[in-house]
């Protein structure tokens, strides 16, 4: 059986592997026991205790949800035979740090990753959230040769998700009536596409023109520039981000198993798309049972497409550094 020409063979239907089992991991591993359609939901750490520790804690959460998934520690060999693998581990972002500053530690950690996945191998779908995002999905993409259906990133789908919910409250709807997408790369270089944002089916800003008292007190602008913010503010507070995220990658491992074929930006690397080839970048994407099943390349108007291109050649750089750093780790 094969979905898109991606054959549901090789791996374990809806065994989700986690490769990190610190914050982030547990919190997806939580996230996934609550929507409860994974099979079974591996831990992998290099502190195999904490992971040990992590699934334990985990496996008292299901049981009080009445989740059906099995959760437990695990070690590469899990990998293996993985239906998603959801790679979490990297460096920490401290106070002050942009996404950016962590490439050359987190790569360094995914170089021993990627050993360990070559030594057993993998046939699922890989889906990466350490930082940058961009560019650690790249390193990975062609560290292991996997195709971009099976080997994207979390992109800006958290960054969607807050533009829709701070839209909603400033014009005092609900988050369901608000569609809109944040594209680029996540948290420093995302732009809108205003001529893409609707609330309910009317665009935002016909609706603006009809509801003259809340476009004075409505800027997109703030909106986007409280949307890059809220990350650094949030591990300024509490030293790390998780909650947000997590909900992202269950939504993500949700979509996959169940084939819902969902809507989502994510990082995917462009093959021709808005004229770019090679490039990884945040970009509205059809998920479902294969992994990626198209990529949207939806029109930009000029201004658009000047802020598209701006978030590219930013991203390109940092895509570039990662390279070399694989090239080095080869030579």
């Amino acid at each position: 059986m094969s979905v898109n020409g991606f054959p549901l063979t090789g791996f374990t239907f809806g065994k989700v592997v986690i490769v990190g089992a610190g914050h982030v991991g547990a919190q997806c591993a939580a996230r996934m026991l609550e929507a409860n359609d994974a099979m079974e939901i591996v831990l992998v750490d290099v502190d195999e205790q904490r992971a040990i520790a992590q699934a334990a804690d985990l496996d008292d959460l299901g049981f009080g949800l009445g989740s059906a998934p099995i959760v437990r520690a695990g070690s590469w060999e899990d990998v293996g035979d993985a239906h998603i693998l959801v790679i979490t581990a990297g460096r920490t972002r401290k106070p002050g740090e942009t996404r950016y500053d962590l490439l050359d530690g987190t790569i360094a950690i995914m170089e021993s990753i990627c050993e360990n996945i070559e030594r057993v191998g993998f046939n699922g779908i890989l889906v990466s959230i350490s930082n940058p995002v961009d560019a650690v999905t790249d390193y990975m993409k062609r560290r292991l040769n996997l195709p971009r259906e099976r080997c994207f990133g979390t992109g800006t789908a958290l960054d969607t998700s807050r533009l829709a919910r701070l839209i909603a409250w400033r014009l005092n709807v609900s988050r369901r009536e608000v569609q809109a997408m944040c594209l680029g790369a996540h948290g420093e270089e995302i732009f809108v596409p205003v001529t893409h944002t609707y609330v309910g089916a009317v665009p935002i800003l016909e609706y603006l023109a009809m509801h003259p008292a809340d476009a004075k007190h409505f800027s997109l602008a703030e909106i986007v520039a409280e949307n890059e913010a809220k990350g650094a503010r949030i591990i300024a507070g509490k030293g790390s981000t998780e909650f947000g995220i997590s909900g992202v990658v269950s939504n993500i491992v949700t979509t996959i198993i169940e084939d819902i074929r969902r809507m989502m930006t994510l990082t995917v690397e462009l093959e021709g798309e808005y004229g770019i080839e090679g490039i990884p970048c945040g970009v509205p994407c059809i998920l479902g049972q294969a992994g990626i099943e198209l990529v949207m390349d939806i029109d930009l108007n000029p201004r658009e497409r000047e802020l598209f291109d701006e978030a590219v050649s930013s991203i390109r750089g940092t895509v570039e550094r990662g390279r070399a750093l694989m090239d080095g780790a080869s030579s």
